[in-house]
């Protein structure tokens, strides 16, 4: 399996992930969900492959324009999981912890935000032209999400 390509996950953010011979992973992200919908740098790493798993973690800073007040500007979010592949798709499944600036102390504690994630691959290439023209990767995950259903029945 190779993580090099571009996923996608069930809210339709999306990544373009290289992964390097030396286990590092470098590529870009872009959140749907989020206040910030910019193209991000993301980085992490990755196992060799055990079994038919392989461990993958990245992280990625996010900026926020026009924070609300007594939030700042920064937030942080990691990703950690192991990419699978089976007769059907390769998918990335993770949890994630996102972390946002809150400027009141007291408030710190409600500053870490868990949630968790499912990746799909749609491209094996980390083509990065590709990767921003958003009714290209439309139509890639409709396509590959027709070709998983026609496996499965």
């Amino acid at each position: 399996m190779s993580l090099t390509g571009i996923w996608t996950n069930e809210l339709r953010s999306r990544m373009l992930a290289r992964e390097r011979p030396d286990f590092g992973l470098d590529g870009i992200y872009q959140s749907i969900v989020g206040r910030d919908s910019g193209f991000r740098t993301l980085v992490g790493r990755t196992s060799k492959v055990d079994g038919t798993k392989q461990m993958v973690a990245w992280v990625v800073c996010f900026e926020i324009a026009d924070p609300a007040e007594g939030y700042g500007h920064h937030s942080v979010c990691g990703w950690s999981g192991w990419g699978e592949r089976d007769d059907v798709s390769e998918l990335i499944k993770t949890h994630w912890l996102l972390t946002i600036n809150i400027y009141d102390k007291k408030s710190n504690w409600s500053a870490t935000h868990p949630g968790e994630d499912t990746f799909l691959k749609i491209n094996d290439d980390a083509d990065e032209k590709l990767f921003r023209d958003m009714d290209a990767i439309r139509k890639l995950y409709a396509e590959k999400v027709a070709r998983v259903r026609e496996k499965q029945s």
